[in-house]
Parts: structure tokens; sequence; C-alpha cells
């Protein structure tokens, strides 16, 4: 992540409620995703990203066939971000990076509470 990045409340808000929707579909598709996705996820790398590693795929394979295409589900869903249309969710990849960390510890502790993962 750069550390010149610049950026707004609106668009730490926007990311962080990507982020946290994309977590509840990964949830759906694949609970342990926290435990298969490390520490080092980085969501401008397709094979280093939460769904890549939450299905095993790689990034492309995995937006076609859970059709994430339309309408831009992948963008809502936080695992990739649209900079050139203002209409769109407007924050950078660092920034989703940064939330998906945020959000992948968030589970793993809850989901160790629960009895769910064992610590590693």
């Amino acid at each position: 992540m750069s550390c010149c990045l610049v950026t707004t409340p609106e668009m730490r808000q926007v990311a962080r409620r990507c982020v946290k929707r994309g977590g509840r579909f990964l949830d759906r598709i694949r609970p342990e995703w926290p435990r298969l996705t490390p520490a080092s996820l980085n969501v401008n790398d397709p094979n280093n990203c939460p769904l890549s590693h939450a299905t095993g795929q790689a990034y492309f394979d995995v937006v076609k066939d859970l059709d994430l295409e339309e309408p831009d589900l992948d963008i809502k869903f936080g695992f990739t971000s649209n900079e050139c249309n203002p209409r769109q969710t407007q924050v950078s990849m660092g920034l989703l990076t940064f939330y998906w960390r945020i959000e992948r510890m968030r589970r793993l502790k809850a989901a160790r509470k629960q009895g769910r993962f064992a610590h590693r």
C-alpha cells in the first residue's frame, strides 16, 4: 500500500461497507474463508485476494463462475474498484486491501471466540 495514498472519509466509509458486504458473501460460499486467507492478502493481486483464497481459483475465473461481473457485484463486494467511473465506488486497491486485512482479523477473532477455528 502506498504511503502517499490520499483518501476521503467518504472513500473510507464506502470501502468499509463494500468489504463487510464481501465478507458476508464469502461467509455464505465458504465460511472458513478468514482462516484460508493469509494476512498478506492483496486485492490488487488476482492470486492473493480474498475471493481467490476462499475459492481456490483465480480471481477472474471465480468472478465469471459466480456471475459477479453483472451488475458489478465484484465492485460492490469490495473485491476490486472502479476508479474510472465516478458513479461507482471510488476507492483504491490499497484502501480495499487495508480493510480486507482488518475484516479478516475481525472475523478470525470472532470465530475463535465461538470455537469455530482453532488457533494457529
